[in-house]
Formats: structure tokens, C-alpha cells, sequence
């Protein structure tokens, strides 16, 4: 039995992974490459992100399954606040805080748009997380739904978190490593909270967006 759940979610973790790959390497690899990025093209940006996400719900036959999940928590409560918080947040530092700039082009020059902490890079940075989360949902919903353990679950999804990250060494080289190392810990944390907390949805979201929150003002004093 142990062996046949494993082949399981070795199997649903690779088709989620590839279709994840796809959607983040469009992104990346095509519209990048061609002029688009996070702060002049934010519209496309965050458009895309939500329409891979809504997309990927359909692929994986959950749309229905994570709806009826989320609605019976204070969803729109427990996001909207800490959005509020967030975006609030960002414009702050960048009104009181104003990077240098040579520090913007320092910034431009790694590729990592969101410490700009514009209006532009906050909403394409949200429907960022909106995606990843989605994605999160996905799989360790799907799993628990399909009657898998959550030790197995966790350690699945920790692992194939991770494995995700490490090709953000070919795009941003070593400024990847401010992804890749936190994905090592935040694989086990959001799908910790997701599968342990009533509300673990809306606090897996809080903390993501927490997470760029403390990168982004960390990124600014760096550079």
C-alpha cells in the first residue's frame, strides 16, 4: 500500500510540476525575452497569472472541490486585509524610502522586479502569489482529497517545492538563491498550515505575501 500511494503522488506531482514549469517558463523564457516584465507590462503579467492558475484548476478536475473549501472559510476577510496591509506596505517604503537610482537599475539589471514596490510591481507580484497558491492548493488539496497521509503529503510537496526553484539559477544566477533556499523550508510550512489549520488557505496566502513582504524591503537595503 505504501509503495502503490507513493507511485500516486509521484505521479500527480509530476504532471502538476510540468504543467507549473510550462506556465512559469511562458512567463519567463518568452514574454522576458521579448520586452515584458513585471512593471510596464503588469496587466499581461497578472492576467496570465490568474488565467494559468483558473487554467490549471480545470486540468486537474479541483475547480469545485477547492471552491466549496474555500468558501466556508472568511476568505475574503482574512485576504483582503492582509492585501490591504501588503500593498499598503510597499508603497510606503517606496514613498518614504525612495530607492537611489542607481539602486533601481541595479535592481532592473538582476531581473527581480518587485522591491521597486510600485503600484505596477505590487499587483503583478499578488496575481504571482494568487498563482503559486493556487497551484499549492492543487496539489496538496488534491492529494488529501484522493485519501493520501499528510506526513506523506508534506514530504512530497516539500521536496517537489524545492525541485521547482533550482532552475531559478539559470534566470536570475545567483540572486536565485533568494527563492531557492527559502522554497527548502516553505514547501513543509504551506502545506503544513494548509492541511493542519481550518483557516489554512488564507494564512498559507498571508504568509506568502509576508515572505515577499520582508524580501522585498531586505532586497532594497542590499543592492
Amino acid at each position: 500500500m505504501l509503495t502503490s500511494s507513493f507511485i500516486d503522488i509521484k505521479r500527480i506531482s509530476l504532471s502538476w510540476s510540468l504543467y507549473w514549469i510550462l506556465a512559469v517558463a511562458f512567463l519567463s523564457l518568452v514574454l522576458k525575452p521579448l520586452g515584458f516584465d513585471y512593471n510596464q507590462n503588469f496587466i499581461v503579467f497578472s492576467l496570465l497569472y490568474l488565467m494559468f492558475g483558473l487554467i490549471g484548476l480545470h486540468l486537474f478536475n479541483l475547480r469545485t472541490f477547492i471552491f466549496e473549501r474555500v468558501k466556508r472559510l472568511n476568505f475574503l476577510l482574512l485576504f483582503v486585509i492582509p492585501t490591504f496591509f501588503f500593498g499598503t506596505a510597499t508603497l510606503y517604503f517606496e514613498k518614504f524610502y525612495p530607492l537611489l537610482p542607481e539602486q533601481v537599475e541595479k535592481i532592473q539589471e538582476i531581473g527581480i522586479l518587485f522591491p521597486l514596490f510600485n503600484i505596477e510591481t505590487f499587483i503583478a507580484k499578488l496575481s504571482d502569489i494568487i498563482f503559486q497558491q493556487i497551484m499549492i492548493f492543487i496539489l496538496v488539496l488534491g492529494l488529501e482529497r484522493q485519501g493520501h497521509s499528510h506526513k506523506n503529503i508534506i514530504t512530497s510537496f516539500t521536496i517537489t517545492f524545492l525541485v521547482l526553484h533550482l532552475p531559478l539559477i539559470v534566470i536570475f544566477k545567483t540572486y536565485g538563491f533568494v527563492f531557492i533556499i527559502p522554497a527548502a523550508f516553505a514547501g513543509t510550512l504551506f502545506s503544513y498550515i494548509i492541511l493542519k489549520f481550518k483557516q489554512g488557505p488564507c494564512i498559507s496566502i498571508i504568509v506568502h505575501q509576508g515572505f515577499y513582504l520582508i524580501l522585498g524591503v531586505l532586497m532594497r537595503f542590499w543592492v
